[in-house]
């Protein structure tokens, strides 16, 4: 939890955002997504469901994708069943 590894200072008391970097590298290299709101619900449901996270806010934009627009791209929250 976050209370706990900052009491601790500990990296073994939340998530290692390294491991969830490689995983995401290594599940993205092997999976083709179409839309960006399907992206978004896997990388929250990887996060929740393997690396234990309770609520996770994930934001996914593509950048330069329509002319005179910086970026398009949805944000999703999500929290662990109960």
């Amino acid at each position: 939890s976050t209370a706990s590894a900052g009491a601790s200072d500990d990296i073994g008391d939340t998530i290692d955002y390294a491991h969830v970097v490689d995983r995401l590298r290594a599940e993205l290299a092997a999976r083709h997504f179409n839309l960006l709101e399907r992206l978004a619900e896997y990388v929250a449901t990887l996060l929740l469901e393997d690396f234990g996270a309770t609520w996770v806010r994930v934001s996914i934009a593509k950048l330069g994708m329509m002319r005179g627009v910086a970026r398009v791209g949805v944000v999703i929250e999500r929290g662990a069943a109960a």
